[in-house]
């Protein structure tokens, strides 16, 4: 992440990042701080580290809570604007899709 903002580690760290709370004794462990509204420092009407984002974050929405039910997704968009007006089954289908793309779960005919 740092290489793809051009930024050294240790600033990175510094101007972007906290250590996470449950893991102060281990620096090596940092979370990306939300800033106004409660959006990711780094989501600019679109994520600025795409590439490079963490895993966390490529997970994202395909949580347990989301893929729990129709209300568990309109609570999840409440947060995340690329979730807005998505249907459930369009959500459950994306997710399909997603898991098929990384191999983690072959298409409906076998492939």
């Amino acid at each position: 992440m740092a290489a793809f903002l051009g930024v050294a580690p240790d600033k990175l760290a510094a101007d972007f990042l906290t250590r996470r709370r449950e893991a102060m004794s281990r620096p090596e462990r940092f979370e990306i701080p939300t800033g106004l509204g409660g959006y990711c420092l780094f989501y600019r009407g679109g994520c600025l580290i795409q590439p490079v984002k963490p895993a966390v974050c490529r997970l994202w929405p395909y949580f347990p809570l989301p893929l729990s039910g129709e209300g568990a997704l309109l609570e999840a968009a409440s947060h995340c604007p690329g979730l807005a007006g998505l249907a459930y089954g369009d959500f459950l289908a994306s997710y399909e899709a997603w898991l098929i793309a990384g191999g983690l779960s072959k298409a409906p005919d076998g492939r």
